[in-house]
C-alpha cells in the first residue's frame, strides 16, 4: 500500500463536502487533483465516497484493459493486484483467453464473481463492468488525457442487491500515469 493511502486510512473520515456522488463522475475529468484524492467520507445522501490515487509510471491504459480481461481466469492472477485482500475471482463467461476478442470485450458485461476482504470482512461480491459512457462524457477523454476508464456495479452474490459502484480511471501525466479509484 502506498504511504499516502495508509495516511488517509489512519486519518479517518473526511468532511462530506470533499466527496461527490458517482453520478457526478465527470468531476474526475477536470484538470488537477480532487479535493479528496486519498480518503473517504459519507455524503449527505448517506453514500460512502472512497478515493485513492496510485501513481503507475510506465503503465498504459491498454495494459489496464488487458488486465481486466485476463485476471479473472485464475484466482492467482487476481491475487497479484492485492495479495492479502483478493482471494478468488472468476467470471460468468471465462473468455479471457479468447484471442478473437478485444481486451475490453472480455470483461464488459461479463460479471466477475469475487471473494475479497472489504475492510476486515470477507465478502462474496459480483462486479459487472460496463462501458465508460455509463459514468462519463467519453467525448472529453482525449482532451483530458484519459486512456481508459473501468466502470462497474458491485453487488452481493448471495442476494440480488447492488451495494456500490466503482471507477478505475487512468490518466496520462507528464511523469507517467496515475490511476484514480472512486467507489
Amino acid at each position: 500500500m502506498q504511504n499516502h493511502v495508509q495516511q488517509a486510512l489512519t486519518h479517518g473520515v473526511e468532511a462530506s463536502e470533499l466527496g461527490f456522488p458517482i453520478n457526478e463522475a465527470n468531476q474526475l475529468l477536470e484538470p488537477g487533483y480532487l479535493l479528496l484524492e486519498n480518503g473517504y467520507t459519507r455524503l449527505e445522501n448517506g453514500e460512502v465516497f472512497v478515493a485513492t490515487l496510485t501513481k503507475m509510471p510506465g503503465v498504459a491504459g491498454r495494459m489496464i484493459d488487458w488486465w481486466f480481461g485476463w485476471h479473472y481466469m485464475e484466482s492467482q492472477r487476481y491475487r497479484l493486484w492485492h495479495s492479502y485482500c483478493h482471494i478468488t475471482n472468476g467470471a460468468a463467461k471465462m473468455i479471457g483467453d479468447d484471442a478473437n476478442l478485444s481486451d475490453r470485450k472480455k470483461y464488459l458485461d461479463n460479471p466477475n464473481f469475487v471473494t475479497e476482504y472489504i475492510g476486515s470482512v470477507e465478502k462474496e461480491i459480483t462486479i459487472t463492468f460496463s462501458e465508460s459512457s455509463t459514468c462519463f462524457d467519453v467525448a472529453r477523454f482525449q482532451n483530458t488525457n484519459i486512456s481508459t476508464a473501468i466502470c462497474g456495479t458491485v453487488g452481493l452474490q448471495k442476494i440480488p442487491v447492488n451495494i456500490g459502484r466503482l471507477i478505475h480511471l487512468i490518466r496520462e501525466t507528464e511523469d507517467g500515469r496515475r490511476k484514480t479509484d472512486v467507489k
